[in-house]
């Protein structure tokens, strides 16, 4: 697999051996697999490190979405810290087709890793699916009511399993995104939850980190093809365009002139 528009064999900027198959956006330099790897996962590293995201000794929980982001964030936390306690989940939301589909990649993603994972079927927990509110009043507001059941599952699924702390694979891109977005709505308030460390608002809540909180997203999408990550290609039939999708592709424009930007905003 080669990311290089070129027709020529190019060394890997940090080894100098190996041929060099992809270019990392934001360093402008051209790495082999091994570096490529080495680099992102040592900079996902010292993004744990500096924000003191969890100990050794505590039990990490992801919730698996079948998507790029929160899988590279399971394979790279396994093996930058292969004896920690780590926990996939998924909660199967009852979509119809797609939930299943998902489940099953997500199941193959933890079977690759190695990573014991939890399925939270909610037809089977709660008597009901998120198809259900097609015939209700939130049948226009499916991504909202959705978001609110997963936010309030996050907990109680963390409860049940004794997390420690639940790491989300919210990246650099997410982060500045939405940052702009609650920043022209006027909503202050909500930007300070864009923290890589959310502490515990009430008794019995649990910590939430983000270790890719430094990293572009199209970084993240480049490891999860170069390692071959099991990943679930089609999308949620419900999902909707948010406003920071919007200016995550003005950011992406605003990024050809200065690689820097996100960085840039992110320091803000």
């Amino acid at each position: 697999m080669n990311f290089l528009n070129s027709k020529y064999n190019i060394l890997c900027k940090l080894c100098k051996s190996e041929k060099a198959i992809v270019e990392v956006p934001s360093q402008k330099i051209k790495l082999c697999k091994n570096c490529y790897n080495q680099f992102f996962e040592n900079r996902v590293k010292k993004c744990i490190e500096k924000y003191k995201m969890f100990h050794p000794d505590n039990k990490i929980g992801i919730f698996l979405s079948g998507g790029k982001d929160s899988a590279t964030l399971l394979a790279v936390l396994k093996k930058l810290y292969p004896n920690i306690n780590i926990q996939g989940i998924y909660i199967n939301l009852g979509i119809r087709y797609y939930s299943d589909i998902t489940e099953n990649t997500v199941k193959e993603l933890c079977k690759k890793v190695n990573v014991p994972l939890y399925v939270y079927s909610l037809y089977e927990k709660e008597g009901y699916r998120i198809d259900d509110f097609i015939f209700t009043r939130f049948k226009h507001k499916i991504c909202s009511a959705c978001g609110a059941i997963k936010r309030y599952l996050f907990s109680k699924i963390a409860k049940e399993l004794n997390l420690d702390v639940i790491a989300t694979g919210h990246h650099l891109d997410d982060t500045v995104s939405t940052m702009l977005s609650l920043f022209f709505q006027g909503d202050f308030d909500s930007i300070v939850r864009l923290s890589p460390v959310l502490p515990p608002i009430y008794p019995g809540q649990v910590k939430k980190v983000k270790p890719l909180y430094t990293t572009p997203e199209k970084e993240i999408l480049y490891y999860s093809l170069i390692n071959e990550l099991p990943v679930e290609k089609s999308t949620c039939p419900h999902k909707d365009y948010s406003s920071s999708e919007k200016y995550k592709k003005i950011l992406d424009e605003l990024e050809k002139e200065n690689r820097q930007i996100k960085y840039q905003l992110l320091s803000v």
